[in-house]
């Protein structure tokens, strides 16, 4: 039925619709939380799963990652492992030691391969004297309290091809390592440079808002101005004339 002026109004009785919700910016998304027993990344995940296994750890590596989103775009992973002690406690695993990886990464995979590479070492390391000949003998190994990894000794080999076969593991995770470290340090300059340019145009645009005169013309240094606009100008140009010097009476 239509409204007419006789129509009486429905009240609404002083209601408010809500207001839909204001989109989230992208640095404001709430943090995720994941978990995984780091078969699907492989690589050093699945070694130290070996490993464990190899020295009667019953209960298996679990891998918790932290996604948070980065300025801009894109996600960034804080990935951690946590090696439970080898028996149970009364049907209880206590945790022996929580690893984390040394830097964010872009996929939890990613970040599951750091954190294991760094547990590795660890467990290596603590169980060196269990380890010697077996195929875990010449693991790279790193103390609890440092990123350094080390290589067990050589001297007593006889196989020489296995013997420079270590060696070169061994220059090649240092030349890794080292060229991690100078990668960390340009992105590091990268982020400043882009937090420097980020605060250079805020201030810009403070500048450009208090500002309150007109844009002043300029005449183009290469093109002349078009003649209708030059005889425009020179018509509205009134030539000064000196004022009339009175007459002289010639009485």
């Amino acid at each position: 039925m239509a409204r007419t002026k006789l129509t009486a109004r429905k009240s609404d009785a002083g209601y408010i619709p809500p207001r839909a919700p204001a989109a989230a910016t992208w640095e404001y998304q709430p943090e995720t939380q994941s978990f995984s027993d780091g078969l699907r990344a492989r690589g050093p995940a699945h070694e130290l799963r070996t490993l464990l296994e190899g020295l009667g750890y019953e209960k298996m590596p679990v891998y918790v990652g932290r996604c948070a989103p980065m300025q801009g775009h894109g996600y960034s992973w804080t990935v951690e492992v946590t090696v439970f002690k080898r028996t149970s406690d009364d049907g209880d695993y206590q945790v022996e030691r929580v690893h984390e990886a040394v830097e964010p990464h872009d996929s939890f995979d990613a970040g599951i391969r750091d954190a294991a590479l760094q547990a590795l070492g660890v467990v290596c390391g603590q169980h060196q004297g269990e380890l010697g000949r077996t195929e875990y003998e010449f693991y790279p190994q790193r103390d609890g309290g440092s990123l350094a990894h080390t290589f067990p000794a050589t001297n007593r080999l006889a196989d020489v091809r296995l013997v420079q076969q270590v060696r070169l593991t061994e220059i090649l995770l240092r030349e890794l390592l080292s060229t991690h470290d100078e990668l960390d340090e340009m992105y590091e300059r990268y982020d400043d440079a882009q937090s420097t340019i980020k605060d250079l145009q805020e201030q810009l645009a403070l500048e450009d808002s208090d500002a309150e005169e007109d844009p002043v013309e300029r005449p183009d240094p290469i093109r002349s101005p078009p003649r209708k606009k030059v005889r425009q100008e020179a018509a509205t140009v009134v030539p000064s004339q000196d004022a009339p010097a009175d007459e002289e009476d010639d009485d």
